[in-house]
């Protein structure tokens, strides 16, 4: 892939969401999409109103995006299209954008149910996961059969190969979704270190679809990023989310190499261990140890960045 066709994906998927926003969020406010939020400040409680479903403007540069940077790519990235290997990625791509639509137009509904006090019961976090799980089989059904890989061994599992990568995904969608609970802007600025790092790995594997799915994601983010950083002009809500959260671990699953998907859970894995002691993530922790957001966001985003230097090191 041409680098310069990789910084174009980049930039065209980042202006489509940075600028989208300009429209998008008083359109927001104006139809009240927005939740109650609590700041408590010199023992005062004083409650406010942002726009959720941020997580459009994701959506939004990452299917536009695609579509003119996969348009590109065919006429300036002289790919093969007659190779089956070119037809079979070229067709997994498509997959998993739809299976990332899915996902992410769940997470508007219950976005929209919440706003509009909808929702005649709690959503029980328990039921997401299994639903998000027998999606994950259902998707990896009509994937390639891939072996699973764990750097040191390698095992053709066969039907457990399938019932494996679905439950790690589904453990990694659900665990991607904490840290933006107590940190606005978290979960784009980990997602952007950690696809920088794997673009390397997926361009050394010449997967160069894959690839590009993954710039047009990080131009998304950084696009998006300008309205969900802290202080969030409008959060992603579970319309980003749930959309965000099948993107990385699917790609990083695509490799076919367990280990680069246990490595980049690290950092979400390290996230929820004092949970284990404690009712307090170590977001929480940090949090109520006086850390300012940006610095919260430094310092897991610096631990993403090792785990992936690590997963490019290994490759190499």
């Amino acid at each position: 892939m041409p680098i310069w066709l990789q910084f174009v994906a980049v930039l065209i998927s980042g202006l489509l969401s940075g600028f989208m926003g300009i429209a998008l969020i008083p359109f927001l406010e104006k139809c009240k999409f927005c939740l109650p939020e609590s700041d408590n400040k010199n023992n005062n409680i004083n409650t406010r109103l942002r726009p959720t479903m941020c997580g459009i403007l994701l959506i939004f540069g990452i299917i536009v995006g695609l579509v003119i940077n996969y348009t590109l790519y065919l006429q300036f990235g002289r790919a093969d299209r007659t190779s089956i290997e070119f037809q079979t990625e070229s067709h997994v791509l498509w997959l998993i954008l739809g299976y990332a639509l899915v996902i992410g137009f769940a997470g508007f509904v219950l976005d929209y149910l919440q706003i509009k006090k909808k929702l005649l019961y709690p959503v029980n976090k328990s039921w997401q996961f299994i639903i998000i799980f027998l999606v994950n089989c259902a998707l990896l059904r009509v994937l390639p059969e891939q072996i699973l890989d764990f750097g040191f061994w390698k095992w053709n599992a066969g039907i457990f190969s399938v019932l494996i990568r679905a439950l790690l995904l589904a453990i990694f969608w659900k665990i991607m979704q904490i840290p933006e609970q107590e940190t606005d802007g978290m979960s784009i600025s980990l997602n952007t270190v950690q696809l920088l790092c794997l673009n390397i790995v997926l361009l050394a594997e010449k997967q160069n679809l894959y690839a590009l799915y993954s710039f047009t994601a990080i131009g998304a983010c950084m696009g998006c990023m300008f309205w969900n950083l802290y202080p969030a002009k409008c959060k992603l809500g579970n319309t980003g989310l749930f959309f965000l959260g099948t993107v990385l671990p699917v790609l990083s699953m695509l490799s076919g190499k367990v280990y680069i998907l246990l490595l980049y859970m690290m950092v979400y894995i390290i996230n929820i261990l004092p949970m284990l002691s404690k009712k307090k993530n170590f977001v929480m922790l940090l949090k109520k140890s006086g850390y300012a957001p940006l610095q919260r966001i430094a310092l897991l985003a610096g631990f993403a960045l090792f785990c992936g230097v690590l997963t490019v090191m290994i490759e190499a």
